[in-house]
């Protein structure tokens, strides 16, 4: 859109990279990691975290948080996800 000159009148990067990061609120969960799951999907290896007393699941990429890689069952995080509906949302951060 930047290339053909498609900005709304005024609007910089600044502006769209700040609306991007409000348009999804998030959340976070914390609690032990009770199943992980994982897959290659367009040759990135996905996460799929679910939480004790949750239903939901958690997704996230490696290239997104790293740790995610070494985690295991039992240890405890703090997921920062999308608000949205569904049982699979999509994580941002996992610490």
């Amino acid at each position: 859109w930047r290339e053909r000159g498609e900005y709304a009148a005024g609007k910089t990067d600044e502006d769209y990279l700040s609306l991007a990061l409000t348009a999804y609120p998030t959340k976070t969960i914390t609690g032990k990691v009770s199943d992980i799951r994982t897959a290659v999907l367009g040759g990135e290896s996905v996460y799929f975290l679910q939480v004790e007393g949750s239903k939901k699941y958690f997704r996230i990429t490696a290239s997104q948080a790293e740790n995610v890689i070494i985690l295991n069952e039992g240890d405890e995080v703090t997921i920062t996800y999308e608000k949205a509906s569904g049982s699979i949302l999509n994580a941002t951060d996992v610490k």
